[in-house]
């Protein structure tokens, strides 16, 4: 197939381009608000476009023009999306101060809610562990476990320094965020598995000298005698 950018934009629409010949091949309408945030799920089955304050849902086959889900629940400009690695769970940031989770094979209403003190600018979910990350307007970055939706670490790089994109290493060894300061931090999620001790070799066996093999063999012609 042919490669394909997308944008979004503040009149509200997504355009596919072309990218060898730099065409617009497709556009997609979104009434309600500019385009805050357009992603891609990996599967590629579906595109997400995040506004003020829906998420809506479109089928990235090249055909749909009308969305497939609208997911509702925040009240504000919605910030961060993404997908879980199966595609079916969607997970939001937005400046509702919250963090919002969505099974596609529910319903279109949350099934996790998160509360910040501060508008969320940016979420991510680590990708072998059931955790959450998300970054505030007060300079907090915060991992959550969203089995018990228990925030279970919180960091402050920055004072007050607004956090503004979040980012998992694809093995899920360290998390990296960067703040309105322009500064990058990156903190160790899990240690690395321990590398196992060698087994430890038997002591080498002295060699026997030439004197006690003689000795032992002057023993046994005694003895025979």
């Amino acid at each position: 197939g042919k490669l394909l950018l997308m944008t979004g934009g503040y009149d509200h629409t997504v355009r596919f381009w072309e990218v060898q010949s730099g065409l617009c091949v497709r556009t997609l309408q979104f009434p309600d608000s500019p385009i805050n945030m357009l992603r891609v799920s990996p599967d590629k089955r579906w595109l997400a476009v995040a506004g003020l304050p829906h998420i809506r849902l479109f089928k990235n086959d090249g055909q749909s023009n009308g969305h497939t889900h609208q997911l509702e629940g925040h009240t504000a400009n919605v910030t961060g999306v993404q997908f879980q690695s199966d595609s079916n769970v969607v997970v939001s940031s937005c400046e509702d101060n919250t963090v919002k989770a969505w099974d596609l094979r529910r319903s279109n209403q949350p099934v996790l809610d998160l509360s910040h003190h501060f508008p969320v600018n940016s979420v991510a979910l680590h990708p072998t562990e059931p955790m959450l990350l998300s970054g505030d307007q007060g300079g907090n970055v915060r991992v959550w476990d969203i089995r018990k939706s228990k925030c279970l670490r919180e960091m402050v790089p920055d004072g007050e320094t607004a956090i503004r994109t979040l980012s998992v290493a694809p093995d899920g060894s360290v998390l990296v965020a960067a703040n309105n300061a322009g500064s990058v931090y990156v903190w160790r999620l899990c240690s690395p598995p321990p590398v196992a001790a060698p087994k430890a070799s038997p002591p080498p066996q002295e060699p026997e000298r030439a004197e006690e093999k003689q000795e032992e063999k002057e023993e046994s012609e005694r003895k025979a005698a």
